[in-house]
């Protein structure tokens, strides 16, 4: 995990070395502000990725609301247990 945040990080600088030598990229851009990611927050992106696919949803804002929240059972070595998502 700690390779792929490297990764990321250094994908990033290049990506806006490249976008500014261009001048393609704006004042605003988000691009601008990326701050470099750890593993902390990969795996919480890889965990929201999954629980994603677990908790299928007819709409994509659906993942992001508080209202109605859902219960799922969750697989782990000793037991299933829930969670609400």
């Amino acid at each position: 995990m700690e390779d792929i945040a490297a990764e990321t990080n250094r994908y990033a600088k290049q990506s806006l070395e490249a976008a500014l030598s261009k001048g393609s990229v704006g004042p605003h851009s988000r691009l601008r502000m990326f701050k470099d990611t750890n593993t902390d927050e990969l795996y919480a992106f890889f965990a929201l990725i999954l629980a994603a696919g677990i908790a299928f949803k007819s709409d994509l804002t659906e993942y992001w609301t508080v209202k109605g929240k859902q219960q799922i059972n969750v697989l782990n070595k000793d037991s299933i247990s829930q969670t609400t998502i």
